[in-house]
């Protein structure tokens, strides 16, 4: 049997004790369902090594959640407040020191080499390593940051690497907080920064920041906070899970996505309107790409199978690898957790042997399977490939004529455009595609 830390060392439950607020007390931690899902992966993900963006709209309690958590686990804290930071509070202040290599001149005034100067702030997430206390990188509004800026902190959350080239330690929590762009009048991260941070939207419910208002965001108590596997003593069941969990992945790619695990998002590729704007935000970011699976499968693998529930791998999935390769990834992981054998309908099979699946009992898993596959032909810009995606799906709108074309068809092709676009660039298909199915994605 696995047992489960809570990274400070100890009991988070509610034990008694003196906290590190004036009086003794301790910070308010917020408790809903849905906030403890979203601490519950992040303290994973800093075991795994993984940033963290928290979003929502402003006023929700974000940096303040994150300053309680840190204060609760006893670990300092190094703030970085992102709109202000210029590319040498990064990258250091470069200064001329004597050079004294190979190819120095003997002139003591030529013989000079620029170095950069490090920061305070990564000397003090280097002193972990020499005896410092445990310290979390926060930086806040991140979107808010000039363009130089962003390039340098990539190696800081991917490698835990500043640009003096030295390292800190591989499991420094490194979270954030930050409000929609067109909240914050911030800036488009680049595809490498949005692939390396786990997105976590923050929904706290009014009864709980009623609680915590009417307490003053202070009690008398350490408030309970998520646990994970102990990184050291469950070590091997870790790895085990990695290894579960990233076979299940592959399965994935190899059946649904055509092998490969990278797919960037379309410039013409539409969203899911229904979202509200933290969640619609995170969709923006979170792609699928080998480096978006990797940290699914290592963050997941540190959440004890207790405190795994439905909304939780959703949550996670969502902020990983996106909704779009996520909503048929997400029900198979549901079923695996739930004791349930997920048969994958392979996209292959599906190409190869149409005949052979009775299409008219797919469930909603396979038809997310098929729409992926499919999907990703569509929008591969192969010709090939889009005219073996588009036949697939006037087969299956044959196959399933005694059904509700709306809700088959739409439940393969969600990307309307993308599949007028296709249609459209094979004059073969136009008049099939536009005859079986332009009167079922109007009504």
């Amino acid at each position: 049997m696995s047992k489960a830390s809570n990274h400070s060392g100890e009991k988070t439950d509610g034990t008694a004790g003196r906290g590190p607020l004036p009086g003794g007390l301790w910070p308010w931690v917020l408790q809903g369902k849905k906030t403890t899902e979203a601490l519950q992966i992040a303290l994973a993900a800093f075991d795994a090594g993984v940033p963290v963006m928290l979003v929502s709209s402003p006023g929700k309690g974000k940096t303040a959640t994150i300053e309680a958590l840190f204060q609760t686990l006893g670990w300092r804290t190094q703030y970085l407040s992102m709109a202000s930071l210029s590319f040498d509070d990064v990258s250091g202040n470069p200064r001329a020191v004597d050079y004294d290599g190979p190819a120095n001149t003997g002139d003591a005034e030529q013989d000079k080499q620029t170095v950069y100067a490090m920061p305070s702030w990564q000397w003090r997430l280097l002193e972990q390593d020499y005896g410092g206390p445990k310290t979390a990188l926060v930086v806040d509004e991140l979107n808010t940051a000039n363009r130089a800026t962003l390039k340098t902190f990539l190696p800081i959350f991917q490698s835990k690497a500043v640009p003096a080239g030295r390292k800190f330690k591989a499991d420094t929590p490194i979270i954030g907080a930050l409000n929609p762009a067109d909240q914050s009048d911030g800036y488009e991260l680049s595809m490498a920064m949005q692939n390396r941070i786990l997105w976590l939207p923050w929904e706290p419910d009014s009864k709980e920041v009623g609680d915590g208002f009417e307490a003053r965001w202070v009690s008398k108590e350490k408030m309970s906070l998520p646990i994970t596997l102990d990184k050291d003593d469950d070590a091997v069941e870790i790895m085990r899970r990695e290894q579960k969990y990233a076979k299940i992945a592959r399965q994935y790619r190899d059946d649904v996505m055509g092998g490969d695990f990278d797919h960037a998002p379309g410039a013409n590729e539409t969203r899911d309107d229904g979202l509200d704007e933290a969640n619609a935000f995170i969709d923006s970011q979170a792609w699928s790409s080998g480096r978006s699976w990797d940290n699914l499968v290592r963050i997941l693998a540190r959440i004890p199978v207790g405190a795994v529930t439905s909304s939780l791998i959703d949550t996670l999935v969502f902020g990983t690898i996106g909704r779009r390769w996520g909503n048929a990834f997400a029900a198979i992981l549901r079923g695996e957790f739930n004791g349930q054998t997920v048969s994958m309908i392979k996209y292959s099979e599906a190409l190869n042997d149409f005949d052979s699946i009775d299409w008219s009992t797919m469930n909603p898993t396979d038809l997310g399977l098929i729409r992926s596959g499919v999907t990703s032909d569509a929008v591969s810009g192969d010709a090939d490939r889009i005219t073996r995606a588009i036949s697939l799906l006037i087969k299956i709108h044959d196959a399933n004529a005694a059904l509700d074309d709306s809700t088959v068809i739409r439940s393969v092709g969600d990307d309307l455009e993308a599949w007028k676009l296709a249609a459209s660039k094979d004059r073969t298909l136009r008049p099939a595609f536009t005859a079986r199915f332009d009167e079922v994605l109007g009504s």
